[in-house]
């Protein structure tokens, strides 16, 4: 399987915390936003300003990059899972991404099917529009897609607002995959903390000439000094009621007095 949907999927499957004097402790360990860093294709000298990051994602405007830019990246990066976002192109090369050190692939609703590969080792990332309808989500639950992205929620440079956790609650709220969000790139931790607690598991941040250098690693380090709460995610989760086996005994009990009762 894919490293980067492997590291997801333990977050999204993680056990709810126990309630007791140890539940903040638990919480500041346990599992916290993934940071994804957005790059043009070709740029491998961006490699220094991706550090802290937990995955990266090749922008591919046009087709995929080639094999040994990606295996000259896979080997400056080789404990970051590499993907490439598709946006509105395929690309042949993609049957040679795993081959190349390629982990996952991005892609839109409007790309071929045959143009994505069917690779058990490459995750799917669908990226689908924030204005779907609840009906059509509920329907990416059934195709072979690994995770979703969303990349049409925030306006560049903006901060997060209300009405941007209304809108990732909603698409988590329907979803059980792991959800991605592009983000502004002058994001801050503590609005990543109220995206992850809106049950946004990954954050898409562009790396570019614009961003401050070390800021990914930074926010990294902000976000390793916060306590992260569960995502308020409901998804494809059946609530289960609490009962105790006295209760289920007493219950028994009382069937069986019907019973002689008759």
């Amino acid at each position: 399987m894919s490293r980067f949907i492997d590291n997801l999927t333990k977050m999204t499957k993680a056990a709810p915390q126990r309630i007791g004097f140890r539940m903040a402790r638990e919480a500041a360990a346990g599992p916290r936003i993934h940071l994804i860093a957005s790059v043009a294709g070709a740029a491998a000298s961006l490699t220094d300003g991706v550090a802290g990051a937990d995955a990266v994602l090749l922008r591919a405007a046009k087709a995929v990059p080639g094999a040994k830019v990606l295996r000259g990246l896979a080997g400056a990066l080789p404990d970051m899972p590499l993907g490439v976002w598709l946006g509105g192109a395929g690309s042949e090369s993609l049957k040679a991404f795993a081959g190349a050190g390629g982990d996952f692939v991005v892609f839109p609703v409007t790309s071929q099917v045959l143009a994505i590969p069917a690779d058990d080792k490459v995750g799917r990332v669908l990226q689908v529009e924030a204005a779907l309808s609840d009906g059509l989500l509920r329907a990416v639950e059934a195709l072979p897609v690994d995770a979703v992205l969303t990349a049409d929620i925030f306006e560049a440079d903006a901060p997060v607002r209300w009405q941007h956790l209304l809108r990732c609650q909603r698409l988590a709220g329907v979803l059980s995959k792991p959800l991605l969000a592009e983000v502004p790139a002058g994001v801050t931790a503590e609005e990543l903390k109220a995206l992850w607690e809106a049950g946004v598991e990954g954050a898409v941040i562009e790396v570019s000439a614009a961003l401050p250098a070390g800021r990914l690693g930074e926010l990294r380090r902000e976000i390793g000094k916060m306590t992260f709460l569960p995502s308020r995610r409901r998804g494809g989760v059946e609530a289960l009621l609490p009962y105790s086996i006295g209760a289920k005994e007493a219950a028994a009990d009382i069937d069986d007095d019907d019973d002689d009762e008759e």
